[in-house]
C-alpha cells in the first residue's frame, strides 16, 4: 500500500462497538493500519450522541480511554468534543408580581405575534412595557423576571419534567399559590422567552430555547380478575386484584393477563389449567408450564352464530378429528373464590355464589369463538400473530401510533417529522416500514377521494379514476411497467400508464381484502367503503 494514500478513518455511532463486535472491530482497525502502513500515521475520528460516562467519573476521560483501545491510538481527554452551553446572566432576585397576573386567555389566544408576547411580558414583570420596544428590549426585561431566572437556572444542566418543575417553583418561588396558578406563570415565561430575544456573541437569538423530551412506553402488560363485576384492570403486576381487596380485605381473587384477538378485539385470559382445575396466570408464549396451557373466554360460545370454518369438516359436514377439541370447546364454571374451573358434566362444582360461565380455548389459538369474528389459524403462526397483549406491541405499531398522533397534533404546513436512531437494523426496519406506510395512506387518501366524488362505482374502473385524482392533485408518483431495471418511466408512454392503472386496481382489491385487525383497519372497517356484489340475491336463491 502507499504510504499516505488513507489519511482518514471515521467510524459513525462508535457507541455500538463494545463486546465482542468492538474487539473484532478494533483488530481490524489495526490490521487495516498496518497493511496500509499508517499506523502512527492514521486520523481516526469516532462520532455519537450516546457516548456516556458512569457516575463519579470524568466524560473526556471516559471516552478518550475508549477510543484509544478502539482505534489503537492515543487519544487524550482534550481531543473529545462535546458540546458546550453559555450560562445565562442574571442579576439580583429577579422582579415579580405579588400575584400570579397571567390568565388562562392570554395563554389561549391563538396569536403567536408580537403583541401577545408583550402582553405576557407585562404580566410577569408586573409592569407596563414601553409601546416602543422590540423583541429584542423584551428579551432583556425578561432576563431580569423571576420566573425566567428560574427556568434558565434549573434547567441549564438538567431536564425535568412539567410536574417537578412546577413543584419545583412552587416551593422556590410561589409558596403561597397553586400548581395551576404557577403553570400558568411557567407557561407564559416560556411563550414570551421562546419569542423575546437576546444578544449571543453579536446575533440575536431566542431568550429560551427549550429542548422538549417526550418518553412513550409501549405500556406494561394488563391484568384483571375473572369476577362478575370485573374486568378491573390494573398494570402494577398485581397477582391479586386490588379492587376486590378494597371491598373486602380478607378476599383474595386471583389475576390472570388479558389477552386480545388480532382479528376483533375479543378479550381472553391467559392461564394454565392444573388437573385438579385450579388456574395460574399465563402469557401469550409461555408454554413451558405443569398444566395445561389455555384462554379463558367468558360466557358461552355458541357454535351456531359462530360454527366452525369450513375448512375444517369432512364431506359429510363433520369436524375432522384433529380439530375436534378446537370447534367443539369445553364450556367450565370459574369460582374466583376458590380459584377453580368446573368442567360441566365432569366435576362437581362449589357451592360458592359468584361461579361463572365460561369457554375453555386450548392452547395454541387456532379459532376465536366471539359471535364478531370466528377467524381461524393453522398451527404454523404463533401465538404473537395472533393475539397481542399491553407490552407486546411490535416496535413498528408503536411508531405508527406515536408518528400519527404526532403529525396530527402539527399545524399545517409544519407536518413534517426527521428521526433518528442509534441502531443501523432498526433504522433500516423503520424506514421501509414508514414508506410503506406513506404509500398505504396515499393510497387510501386516493381511493377515498375518488369514492366520495362518484359515489358508487364499478370495481373495475377504480384504477383509472385513482390515477386521475394522482393526476389532478399534482401527486401522481413515479412508476415503471419494469420496476427499477427500466427507464420507462412516468409518463412514458401509454403501456406504462395502464400497467400502472391496474398496479392500483390490484393495490385495490388487496386493500379489500386484507385481514381485518384493530389497530390496522381499513376504509370497509371504518365505515368509509361499502362493498355490493351485482345480481349476488338472484344467485343466492338459485337452485343448485
Amino acid at each position: 500500500a502507499n504510504l499516505g494514500v488513507l489519511k482518514f478513518l471515521v467510524l459513525d455511532e462508535v457507541h455500538t462497538y463494545t463486546g465482542r463486535q468492538g474487539a473484532d472491530v478494533a483488530y481490524l482497525i489495526r490490521r487495516l493500519k498496518q497493511h496500509t502502513g499508517t499506523t502512527g500515521e492514521l486520523l481516526c475520528i469516532g462520532t455519537s450522541a450516546t457516548v456516556q460516562s458512569t457516575e463519579g467519573e470524568d466524560a473526556s476521560v471516559a471516552i478518550s480511554d475508549f477510543a484509544t483501545k478502539l482505534f489503537g491510538e492515543e487519544f487524550e481527554p482534550g481531543s473529545v468534543i462535546t458540546e458546550a452551553y453559555d450560562e445565562p446572566l442574571h442579576q439580583g432576585n429577579g422582579v415579580l408580581p405579588d400575584k400570579v397576573l397571567v390568565t388562562d386567555d392570554m395563554l389561549s389566544s391563538p396569536e403567536d405575534s408580537e403583541e401577545k408576547t408583550r402582553t405576557l411580558a407585562e404580566a410577569l414583570l408586573g409592569s407596563k412595557i414601553p409601546d416602543d420596544a422590540t423583541l429584542r428590549t423584551m428579551g432583556d426585561l425578561l432576563g431580569s423576571q423571576r420566573t425566567v431566572q428560574f427556568i434558565e437556572k434549573v434547567l441549564f444542566k438538567n431536564s425535568m419534567s412539567l410536574a417537578d418543575l412546577v413543584e419545583a417553583y412552587r416551593v422556590e418561588v410561589r409558596s403561597s399559590s397553586t400548581d395551576e396558578e404557577c403553570w400558568r406563570e411557567l407557561r407564559a415565561a416560556f411563550l414570551a422567552g421562546m419569542k423575546a430575544e437576546i444578544d449571543v456573541r453579536g446575533q440575536n437569538q431566542k431568550r429560551i430555547i427549550p429542548k422538549i423530551h417526550s418518553f412513550f412506553s409501549q405500556g406494561r402488560e394488563i391484568k384483571s380478575c375473572i369476577t362478575p363485576d370485573a374486568p378491573h384492570l390494573n398494570d402494577a403486576g398485581e397477582v391479586t386484584c386490588p379492587e376486590c381487596a378494597k371491598k373486602n380485605k380478607n378476599r383474595i381473587i386471583k389475576t390472570f393477563p388479558l389477552i386480545f384477538c388480532r382479528a376483533c378485539g375479543q378479550e381472553y385470559y391467559g392461564v394454565e389449567i392444573a388437573e385438579d382445575g385450579t388456574l395460574r396466570p399465563r402469557d401469550i408464549d409461555d408454554i413451558d408450564v405443569e398444566g395445561k396451557p389455555a384462554y379463558i373466554f367468558l360466557g358461552r360460545h355458541d357454535p351456531e352464530k359462530t360454527p366452525p370454518p369450513d375448512q375444517w369438516l369432512t364431506k359429510t359436514g363433520k369436524v375432522q378429528g384433529k380439530y375436534q377439541e378446537y370447534a367443539d370447546l369445553e364450556q367450565a364454571d370459574y369460582c374466583p373464590e376458590c380459584n377453580k374451573l368446573y368442567m360441566s358434566g365432569r366435576t362437581e362444582p362449589c357451592l360458592c355464589p359468584t361461579k361463572m360461565k365460561v369457554t375453555v380455548v386450548p392452547y395454541p389459538f387456532l379459532f376465536c369463538p366471539s359471535g364478531e369474528c370466528g377467524v381461524y389459524y393453522d398451527r404454523r403462526p404463533r401465538e404473537f400473530n395472533k393475539l397481542f397483549s399491553f407490552g407486546t406491541v411490535g416496535r413498528s405499531t408503536a411508531t405508527d401510533v406515536i408518528v400519527s398522533h404526532t403529525l396530527n397534533a402539527l399545524p399545517e404546513g409544519e407536518r413534517k417529522i426527521l428521526v433518528f436512531s442509534d441502531n443501523r437494523q432498526d433504522t433500516a426496519l423503520q424506514a421501509a416500514h414508514m414508506n410503506n406506510i406513506q404509500k398505504r395512506l396515499h393510497f387510501r387518501r386516493a381511493l377515498y377521494t375518488v369514492l366520495k366524488a362518484k359515489g358508487q362505482m364499478e370495481l373495475l374502473e377504480i384504477g383509472d379514476e385513482i390515477f386521475k385524482v394522482f393526476e389532478r392533485e399534482g401527486v401522481m408518483p413515479k412508476f415503471s411497467r419494469f420496476g427499477g431495471g427500466s427507464n420507462l418511466m412516468m409518463g412514458s408512454s401509454r403501456v406504462e400508464e395502464n400497467a400502472f392503472k391496474e398496479y392500483l386496481l390490484f393495490n385495490t382489491v388487496i386493500e379489500l381484502g386484507s385481514s381485518q385487525r384493530r389497530n390496522q383497519p381499513n376504509l370497509e372497517d371504518v365505515g368509509l367503503l361499502r362493498i355490493s356484489y351485482r345480481n349476488m340475491d338472484k344467485l343466492a336463491c338459485a337452485a343448485d
